[in-house]
This record gives structure tokens, C-alpha cells and sequence, in this order.
């Protein structure tokens, strides 16, 4: 009613206009195509065309007044948000195509189904794309959608206490948008992505500018489907290998300030959180996450990054263990956290982290677009490894860092105070390496828990950065992630 189905050439116009505050009761709402009320807006929802038989882009409204899309009790805890679901391939809930200081929070967006769009592994879990009829009649094709929002040319948008969940296709998919700020929203569940930023094409056509800030973002089993009516349960979690996707949050080329604050990110069937593509104008900041389970790489960066506070759990072969199709796909290229440059004086800084894989490698950096000017600083770190997967050499461990063969090395690597235990081709006599065992309370891929015991090398031994690693940092008495604060994937959801 608000935001009638539009088509270019029958562009009904919406009933709400830019700065205007639409609050939507509890409840459970159907979005698409609805027996009864598809003759008044036309085309838009005729049988052949239901995946358009959405509402229409919101309204821009302005830095002063912007279009607000609200649950009931958003402003009181959001306890009970409203469950906007979408019905019969429609292409997304929300549109935000143009939109440019808007407010959604709140809400419930899903879909009643547990099919994936263009499932291979299984046709009877494959969504049904052609409608059974032509016309005005009921195209059947069931209560599913493609995606919970989609997003192209949009400026100062807030996304807030938003669920995101269950889609056929994709929780997120948002390309060339500028000062966004994403607070407490989850994306889960999604059958082939969750947050994509590729509009189509994997070229330079999607590239995001400004701050881009996820505060307390959750991004977990995208890859899979949701086993509807049963929330968090998942089932046919498949990736790459068997002709789907997977990645929890992944952007194609692209520009702007990522900076990421708690972000919890587990059981993706492909990379964890991947900015790969960054082009080097922006940044990628990683504070106090919780990664673990990723089939693939848990953190991708390129460019300038700063990864730190972060517990990483790269039990990359954990969907092989527990045989999804998803297995086919464990440890792609090569697990672990990955972070490369594309330019000069280029840093990556790593600290104040705790990590546990069995990945081939725990940390690795490309050398061929690395110059003299650009700078590894690897400080203040646990690292523990474990035999790596596939089996190797006899169960060989994984290794601690590579940054290319002989002389191909960027212009600085610099170690400063990590512990690193139980790895392979570990310089164990290096500067700012010791090989220690760090005690902490469980040091097992299944439970690990990063809490240091009494007696741990890691407790009251932190180094400053700031002084070329002398003295100690008064912001962080122990190395690693522990601080006093508890440090488990499921504090963090």
C-alpha cells in the first residue's frame, strides 16, 4: 500500500513521500504476490511477472528527515519485530535502489521455505522459478524469495535490529552505496550468499565510497538453507565446488572505509568476511570479532588493514566433519587469514589476537604487488595450530606465516611478541617469536576457549606497538585477545 509494485512503464506512483515514518504493527505480513490485490497495481503483478510484485524503492528523505521504515517498539528493544516475508521468487523485500538517507529497523525479513535458488546437489530442494499458469492467475511457485534487501546508488543509509534470514538466494546484496551504517543486524541462513556487494559481473560497476560501519553484525551459515518452520536449524549447506557460493560477507571491486566492531561470523560455506577486491583507496578495520567454522578463509583484506582484539577458530574442514556437501569445499584456498597489498606504503597490522586452525597456513600475505614501502606488523598474537586438512606429509601441522618464496618478501615483516605453538616451519629463535605454549583453558578446535590459565605466558606480557615493541601497552596487559572479558562464540551472538 505504501510503496505500490511499479514496472518502468507502469510506474504507479508511492503513497509515502521522503522523509516520511512508516511504522509496521507486530505481526506476520506477506510480501508479493497476493490473491485478490494483483489486478489494482497491474502488470507488476501478473502470474508471469510475480518476482516484481514487490514494493517499490523507498523514497530518498533528507539528513534532517529521513524516510524511516520502522517496527512497532523499534525505539523500545525491538522485542517483538514484525515478520515481513516474501512469497513466490519475489526479488527482494525491501528496495533501496537510489534511496538515500533512510532508516529501516526492527524487522523480521525472511521467507517461509527451505528451497535455494538454482540448487544443484538436490532438484527437490531447487526453488520453482516458472509459474504453473499465465495471466492474473496464482503462479504456485511457493513461499519463497530471492533476497531480504537489494541496494545500488544509495547514500546515509541506517540499517538497525534487523533479521535477515532464510532467503533463496541472498540476505543482502548492496553495490555502490556510500555512508552506510549497519548496527545490530543479522544475516543468516541464505542460500547462496549473505552480504554480497558484486551488483552483477564481478567487475569495477559495484564499487561502495565513505564509512562503511557494522557494528555487531552476524553473519553465519550462509551457503546453506534454513530449515524452515524450524529456526537455527540448516540444511544442504553447499559451496563453490558443487555450484554454489557461499561467502558470509564478500564485495567485488571496490572503494570505502570498512570498519568492522564485534562482528561475529561463523559456518559459511565459503570465505568468512572477504574484501579481497578492496582497491586500495579505503581501509579495513577488524575489532573484536569472533570467527569460526568458515569453509574457506575466515578474513580477506587488501590495501590498508587493521585486525585486531579478534578470537579466529579456522576450523575450515568442520562441514567436511560433519558431512555437508559443503566439504567439497573445506579449507579452499588454503584456509586461514589472508591479507595482501595493491600499492605503496601500504600496512597491515595484526595484534592483539588469538588464533587456532587447521587450515594449511594460519596467516599468509601476497608478495607480487608488495613494495619496499609496505609493512606487516605482527604483534602481540597467540597462534596455535593443529594438523592441517587435507592430510599431508603424515599429519603435518599448519604453518605459522608466508609472504612468498626466497627474496619475493614485501618491504617489511615485523614480528613483535606473539606466542606460537604447535605450528610447522616456525623460525623459533626469530625476533618477536617465542615458541611457548600459551595455556589456555582449551586449546582443541572443538571447544576451543581462549582464556588464559594461571601461569600462562600470554597473562601481564603485552608489548607496545607504539615503541617498536618496548615497554608495555596500557590498553592491553595480556598478549592475545583476552583482556578479562569472556571470549566465545556464543557471548558473542
Amino acid at each position: 500500500e505504501a510503496l505500490p509494485p511499479r514496472f518502468d512503464n507502469i510506474p504507479n506512483k508511492p503513497n509515502i513521500k521522503g522523509g516520511d515514518t512508516v511504522i509496521i504493527a507486530a505481526g506476520h505480513y506477506r510480501i508479493g504476490w497476493t490473491k485478490g490485490l494483483q489486478p489494482r497495481w497491474g502488470d507488476p503483478c501478473d502470474g508471469r511477472y510475480a518476482s516484481g510484485c514487490v514494493p517499490q524503492a523507498i523514497p530518498s528523505g533528507s539528513a534532517a528527515h529521513p524516510t524511516r521504515i520502522l517496527g512497532a517498539g523499534w525505539d523500545k528493544g525491538c522485542k517483538a519485530p514484525p515478520d515481513l516475508y516474501g512469497v513466490d521468487g519475489a526479488n527482494q523485500i525491501l528496495n533501496l535502489d537510489g534511496a538515500s538517507h533512510v532508516v529501516i529497523a526492527c524487522l523480521d525479513l525472511t521467507d517461509h521455505s527451505s528451497c535455494i535458488a538454482d540448487f544443484g546437489p538436490d532438484p527437490a530442494f531447487k526453488c520453482k522459478k516458472e509459474p504453473e499458469r499465465y495471466g492474473d492467475n496464482d503462479p504456485q511457485l511457493g513461499d519463497w524469495a530471492q533476497k531480504g534487501i537489494h541496494a545500488m546508488d544509495s547514500r546515509n543509509v541506517l540499517l538497525q535490529d534487523l533479521n535477515i534470514h532464510g532467503f533463496a538466494d541472498m540476505g543482502v546484496q548492496a553495490g555502490r552505496i556510500a555512508d552506510w551504517t549497519v548496527t545490530r543486524v543479522k544475516v543468516v541462513g541464505n542460500g547462496n550468499a549473505g552480504w554480497n556487494g558484486d551488483l552483477g559481473g564481478n567487475d569495477h560497476s559495484s564499487s561502495n565510497s565513505g564509512k562503511l560501519v557494522f557494528t555487531d553484525l552476524v553473519v553465519a551459515w550462509n551457503g546453506c538453507a534454513e530449515d524452515y518452520p524450524k529456526p537455527g536449524k540448516f540444511i544442504n549447506c553447499y559451496g563453490q565446488e558443487e555450484g554454489g557460493y557461499g561467502d558470509g560477507f564478500g564485495e567485488a571491486w571496490t572503494g570505502g572505509h570498512f570498519v568492522f566492531i564485534r562482528p561475529v561470523i561463523d559456518h559459511n560455506t565459503q570465505d568468512g568476511l572477504d574484501l579481497l577486491y578492496a582497491n586500495g583507496t579505503g581501509s579495513v578495520v577488524i575489532d573484536h570479532g569472533y570467527f569460526f567454522a568458515n569453509a574457506g578463509n575466515d578474513v580477506k583484506t587488501t590495501g590498508n588493514a587493521t585486525i585486531t582484539n579478534n578470537v579466529i577458530v579456522a576450523w575450515c574442514s568442520w562441514f567436511k566433519e560433519h558431512g555437508y556437501p559443503a566439504g567439497a569445499d573445506s579449507c579452499r584456498a588454503g584456509g586461514g587469514e589472508y591479507a595482501r597489498m595493491n600499492g605503496p606504503d601500504q600496512k597491515v597490522t595484526f595484534a592483539f589476537n588469538t588464533m587456532i586452525s587447521n587450515a594449511d597456513g594460519m596467516f599468509g600475505g601476497d608478495p607480487d604487488q608488495a613494495v619496499a614501502s609496505d609493512t606487516y606488523e605482527i604483534a602481540n598474537n597467540i597462534f596455535i595450530g593443529t594438523p592441517s586438512y587435507p592430510p599431508k606429509n603424515d599429519r603435518a601441522l599448519t604453518f605459522f606465516t608466508w609472504f612468498g618464496e626466497h627474496g619475493s618478501f614485501p618491504g617489511e615483516v615485523r614480528y613483535i611478541n606473539n606466542l606460537v605453538w604447535n605450528t610447522r616451519k616456525t623460525n623459533c629463535f626469530a625476533r618477536g617469536i617465542a615458541c611457548k605454549d600459551p595455556l589456555l583453558k582449551n586449546m582443541s578446535l572443538q571447544n576451543f576457549d581462549p582464556t588464559p590459565l594461571p601461569g600462562s605466558p600470554a597473562l601481564d606480557s603485552s608489548q607496545s606497538l607504539l615503541a617498536g615493541g618496548k615497554g608495555t601497552d596500557a590498553s592491553h596487559r595480556n598478549i592475545g585477545a583476552f583482556q578479562g572479558q569472556a571470549l566465545s562464540r556464543e557471548s558473542a551472538h
